[in-house]
């Protein structure tokens, strides 16, 4: 039988450090993963995922973004989120800024935002706070899904319906 030799400190302070290497290793690598997930869950969404800070700059934009309004990533980071909001709703970021402030999210706000070209494109929001590390709320998360067709859908079902009440009141 071999008898367990007795660790000295230095070997137990040594073992320890090591122990806390392959721990925060280990943790880096989970990071790593959990990062990557995020990243291609917004990468891969159908809708656009916009970030922007408090004094309205541009911080992230995904595919998504690129295709609903045109712009790629390199023409719009650090730019102001204002160029892409018609001027008689200006007034909504600012909104958005007071809620997010208090730490609230905005739920299915719809509004118009404008394509590169110019063009409105019907939108629903929903907006949430980005927050950093230190739990401070930095700026604003958008996710934004295109509803124009849905806007013309409707609109077309209610001149059908008015044409047809009209019509029916031409046949009374």
């Amino acid at each position: 039988d071999v008898e367990p030799k007795q660790l000295t400190s230095q070997q137990i302070r040594q073992l320890e450090m090591l122990s806390n290497l392959v721990v925060s290793q280990l943790e880096l690598r989970l990071a790593a993963q959990a990062s990557r997930l995020l990243v291609s869950v917004v990468e891969s969404s159908n809708d656009a995922i916009v970030t922007n800070t408090f004094d309205g700059n541009i911080t992230s934009w995904n595919p998504a973004a690129e295709r609903m309004f045109g712009y790629s990533a390199d023409e719009v980071l650090g730019k102001p989120i204002s160029m892409m909001i018609p001027s008689d709703r200006a007034q909504e970021e600012e909104v958005f800024v007071d809620h997010l402030k208090r730490g609230e999210r905005m739920e299915h706000f719809e509004s118009i935002r404008l394509h590169k070209d110019g063009s409105p494109r019907d939108v629903s929001f929903t907006v949430s706070p980005v927050i950093d590390a230190a739990g401070e709320v930095v700026g604003a998360s958008k996710i934004v899904r295109d509803i124009t067709a849905i806007k013309q859908s409707q609109t077309q079902l209610r001149n059908i319906t008015n044409a047809l009440n009209n019509t029916a009141m031409v046949a009374i």
